[in-house]
């Protein structure tokens, strides 16, 4: 993981999820769309999100965070992912953090805002699969 700061901090277009996913992908910020500025509607965007992924070899998921508390969905210790849940900062409004499942918790590991006040609490998690070549490539 090399941490990326996002550059656009306001309430409708900050860029705190792709400054995560460059993050842990180990991208320059302009190599990940703004895919939620882009596409307003959170389903378009997220589509989009996994349309953008596939081009750079991974599938996603993102579960909510009970489904690991109530023991369905296990990462493997140490796994890198992206964290959301509420700002600190703007009423309504979700934030993106890097992190990742240790000693059966999420932790925090980068927060892309300039405060790095990170997020109260964690409500989602997304993971990177990575694509097979040989499937990526039919």
């Amino acid at each position: 993981m090399k941490p990326c700061d996002q550059i656009d901090i306001s309430k409708n277009s900050g860029d705190c999820f792709r400054a995560v996913i460059a993050s842990i992908l180990e991208l320059h910020l302009c190599e990940v769309p703004h895919v939620y500025r882009d596409h307003p509607d959170s389903r378009d965007a997220w589509k989009a999100f996994q349309r953008w992924a596939a081009t750079v070899g991974f599938s996603v998921v993102e579960i909510d965070t009970k489904y690991t508390k109530e023991g369905w969905f296990l990462p493997a210790e140490g796994q890198q992912c992206w964290l959301c849940g509420p700002s600190p900062r703007f009423d309504g409004v979700q934030h993106a953090v890097v992190g990742k499942w240790e000693n059966g918790q999420y932790v925090m590991t980068h927060d892309p805002h300039p405060s790095r006040a990170g997020i109260p609490s964690f409500e989602q998690a997304g993971f990177f699969i990575q694509i097979e070549p040989s499937i990526r490539n039919n």
